[in-house]
């Protein structure tokens, strides 16, 4: 899980590191590259946007791929830091559970829009173990409860 480490180093470093916080507004694993030395880089800064100085928000038009964008941004139009921690929530939960933010097959059982719905109701019916990735149960030897917890925590 180094890779969610080092896209969560980027998500803080970005909105603090000029003068106009920038928001990357697409953060998945798509956009994200790692270099010779296997340390992650956030990439594609097409949909980026910076926030004006002294202001915690901008308005502006909704891009992004569905699954990863804030629900708030979606109903409002509202840029601000909390748009990129959404996404790289949905990023962590897409790379703990080896499916699609938006997963069609995930509709035939049960009620849900995205994965964030499902792994919500996954945890609420106490059934985390079968949210995760079965690869990720394979390398790591197995799943006990506290390493569920610290994998949803």
């Amino acid at each position: 899980m180094k890779v969610t480490k080092d896209v969560a180093n980027a998500v803080t470093y970005l909105p603090g590191a000029f003068s106009r916080p920038i928001i990357h507004r697409n953060i998945k694993p798509q956009n994200v590259m790692l270099d010779e030395n296997f340390v992650a880089k956030l990439c594609d800064f097409s949909l980026s946007i910076s926030i004006p100085e002294g202001e915690t928000v901008a308005k502006d038009e909704i891009v992004g791929e569905l699954g990863y964008v804030d629900r708030v941004y979606l109903g409002t139009g509202c840029v601000a830091e909390q748009t990129d921690v959404y996404g790289f929530g949905v990023f962590m939960i897409v790379l703990i559970t080896g499916r699609n933010a938006c997963d069609l097959s995930l509709l035939g059982n049960f009620e849900f829009t995205n994965i964030c719905s499902y792994v919500n109701h996954m945890v609420e019916e106490n059934r985390v173990s079968e949210i995760i990735d079965p690869k990720i149960l394979e390398e790591e030897g197995g799943l006990n409860q506290e390493r569920q917890n610290w994998m949803l925590s």
